[in-house]
């Protein structure tokens, strides 16, 4: 402790790599320096006539990197070389929510979306990865517990064509609603059907999209980390989306359910994650989530992790029994966490259109 400088020139092989690690735990932090060369040790330099070489590594030597610690100095030299990930920009619809995101949702974030039952939270993510499947470059993995893959697919097509499958239905002579499905089977069959939607499955002539549709799996949580980082690795998924998040939480404890949020942190470089989030029932009384209730962040039923791991929240609220049509189908939508972008509070509101199976922006709705 009684020198300034004590300079480590271990071999340049793993066993140096590894010395040089020990003595780093022992050495006084503040005076060690690690001297790097692509030669051994010292003898490999005089035998090679490089004491130049040497002398030079020697008084180039310089303070040690810390795994996992970065200096102020090589924040301040890596600042022109910064790469940025494009942000994820929601549907033109949620045009005052991409402005106060900055542009959209970030790359490298988890994204919490919360309503009550019942509100259309669903209807909206679906509005979202049909924006991102067709105007953006990004290869989204849904994980669906309410949505098998034949009704997904029906939903994804509803939005396309502006036709709600789901209310195709079969009536007798007398209009009455038979149990049958064979007029929407006819729709389907269509080859102008299936032409129409080949951009919708497909881009570039490679899948559009992945749906993790295996119902075996849907409450082991090791099998669905497996098939995530399948998506991610192997099918290039940029996001991946779980919906409802609560469906696979349900079945672990506390601590579990804060592990998987864990794991969920550790990979959001890889790909941006968007959870939908289930509302935890309001006391007696209480207005409820369904009936316009605006709720907090905070009511996102499971562990607070779940909240608190999140870059963005946001927030849906619709009162689906009002008596007015029109309101009853609005969804107000609410920032309640920015942050990158800080900016919070009302965002848009979005009026659905049943018949069509659309959204529509509100504000330009009644305009038009």
């Amino acid at each position: 402790n009684g020198y300034d400088n004590i300079v480590i020139a271990m071999d340049n092989d793993d066993a140096g790599h590894a010395a040089t690690e020990r003595l780093l735990e022992i050495l006084p932090v503040g005076k060690v320096k690690v001297m790097l060369g692509p030669k051994g040790d010292a003898n490999d330099y005089l035998i090679g006539k490089l004491s130049k070489e040497w002398y030079s590594n020697f008084y180039a030597a310089d303070k040690p990197k810390l795994a996992g610690i970065v200096s102020s100095s090589e924040l301040h030299d890596n600042i022109g070389n910064r790469q940025y990930k494009d942000l994820i920009p929601l549907p033109p619809i949620l045009h005052k929510a991409n402005e106060m995101l900055l542009g959209g949702l970030p790359s490298d974030e988890i994204t919490n979306i919360l309503a009550g039952s019942g509100v259309g939270k669903s209807t909206i993510v679906d509005e979202f990865i049909y924006h991102w499947i067709r105007y953006s470059t990004k290869k989204i993995t849904i994980l669906s517990f309410e949505s098998g893959s034949d009704k997904y697919s029906d939903k994804l097509i509803s939005r396309h064509l502006g036709v709600n499958v789901g209310r195709i239905v079969d009536r007798d002579d007398e209009g009455v609603v038979l149990p049958t499905k064979r007029k929407k089977e006819q729709f389907l069959a269509k080859e102008s059907t299936k032409e129409s939607t080949r951009d919708l499955f497909y881009r570039d002539g490679e899948d559009a999209f992945y749906l993790i549709d295996n119902r075996d799996i849907m409450c082991n949580s090791s099998a669905i980390k497996n098939l995530i980082m399948k998506a991610i690795t192997h099918g290039g998924s940029d996001v991946i989306i779980i919906d409802p998040i609560q469906d696979l939480l349900d079945s672990m404890k506390n601590e579990e359910q804060a592990e998987f949020c864990s794991w969920l942190k550790g990979i959001k470089k890889l790909a941006a994650i968007v959870l939908v989030n289930h509302a935890r029932k309001g006391n007696t009384g209480q207005k409820s989530a369904g009936r316009g209730a605006e709720l907090d962040e905070q009511d996102m039923q499971g562990t607070s992790a779940l909240y608190k791991s999140g870059g963005v929240n946001i927030v849906l609220s619709r009162d689906k029994e009002h008596e007015d049509a029109i309101e009853k189908n609005t969804t107000k939508v609410r920032i309640t966490k920015n942050r990158d972008g800080s900016d919070t509070g009302r965002a848009d509101d979005l009026y659905y259109e049943v018949a069509t199976h659309m959204l529509h922006n509100k504000e330009k709705w009644s305009e038009n």
